[in-house]
């Protein structure tokens, strides 16, 4: 059995540093060794299940988002239904939603759009600059002379991705002329039971 060969293991390997050691250590008794090979063994055992729940989780998650995004939104669209109510008094709906990003090298022509169309609310400014041990008085002062001290900084500028998801639902929404191919939008469709 698993469990006594790794008792017999541990057994082995305390009997080795006893005798290289001076005999001063207290020796654990047999039953605590038995004890933490059970546990070991009981460890190993949980996580080869969560291992094996962790693959069936996401073999599941996959099955069940292609039938959610695509098997039953293609279906309804092939229908032509917008919204059906089951016998048992739910109903079932499709939504769509949005997601894009602004990549490197997309930034500045993004941000130079949004900036042009007025848009330019949604666009953050991080300023983040890093500090060695010792300066504080730098760090106080920061706000008032960032550039005069010469403190290396990184100006950071972005939207964030739910402002960005937000404003793509927005505009496609009410049917702008919008840039879809420029800010990488890819339309997600649910299926939604109520």
């Amino acid at each position: 059995m698993q469990q006594n060969q790794l008792f017999n293991d541990m057994a082995e390997l305390f009997e080795q540093d006893s005798m290289e050691e001076a005999t001063e250590k207290e020796v654990p008794r047999n039953e605590k060794l038995k004890e933490l090979a059970v546990l070991i063994d009981k460890m190993q055992k949980h996580e080869l299940e969560m291992q094996r729940l962790s693959k069936l989780l996401a073999a599941e998650t996959e099955k069940y988002n292609k039938i959610n995004t695509f098997m039953i939104p293609d279906l309804f669209e092939e229908l032509g239904l917008k919204k059906i109510s089951l016998s048992n008094g739910r109903t079932v709906e499709i939504k769509s939603s949005y997601v894009g990003s602004i990549t490197e090298d997309r930034k500045p022509q993004c941000f130079e759009w949004l900036e042009n169309k007025g848009y330019d609310s949604i666009i953050k400014h991080d300023v983040i600059s890093k500090f060695k041990k010792g300066e504080t008085a730098e760090h106080d002062n920061l706000v008032k002379v960032l550039i005069d001290l010469g403190v290396t900084f990184e100006d950071k500028k972005y939207v964030h991705p739910q402002t960005l998801k937000s404003f793509i639902r927005e505009q496609l929404e009410s049917g702008a002329d919008f840039p879809q191919e420029l800010f990488g939008v890819v339309a997600i469709r649910k299926t939604i039971v109520k």
